[in-house]
């Protein structure tokens, strides 16, 4: 429903209707979704770090946190040639090789999802990262 708004009786029917027009869309800011998910915020986190650390001095330290940007973004080669640390990248690894995985291949025990991740297989799309309990293989699409 959209509420009245008072205006002084010198402004013209035009700005009268362009005032309306911005008060009813300010409103829908504010009613409107507003809040991201969880997923969402990761990634929009994730893409202002990435431009934070693309702008720092090149050393150690800002490659390895580039990496993780860029993985959590779906950009998983890119962190692999950036990231040193052996568990980051292990990491990493299994995520790309649950990527890579055939989507159907799936165990026996019914599996359960465990995250999600935007996957470069799927185009970029937030994709179920699904993980069997028994023997701990994961799977993203």
């Amino acid at each position: 429903m959209t509420e009245r708004i008072h205006t002084l009786p010198h402004f013209s029917p035009e700005e009268v209707q362009a005032l309306q027009a911005e008060h009813d869309r300010r409103a829908q800011v504010v009613t409107g979704r507003g809040a991201y998910s969880a997923d969402e915020e990761r990634i929009r986190d994730a893409i202002q770090r990435t431009s934070f650390w693309r702008a720092q001095p090149e050393s150690e330290h800002r490659d390895e946190e580039l990496a993780h940007c860029l993985f959590t973004l779906g950009r998983i080669d890119e962190a692999l040639i950036l990231a040193k640390n052996l568990e980051r990248r292990a990491w990493y690894e299994t995520i790309h090789n649950a990527i890579t995985k055939d989507d159907g291949c799936e165990c026996e025990t019914p599996d359960h999802v465990v995250g999600h991740f935007p996957s470069p297989k799927h185009s970029g799309r937030m994709m179920p990262i699904r993980q069997c309990p028994e023997c701990k293989q994961m799977n993203i699409g």
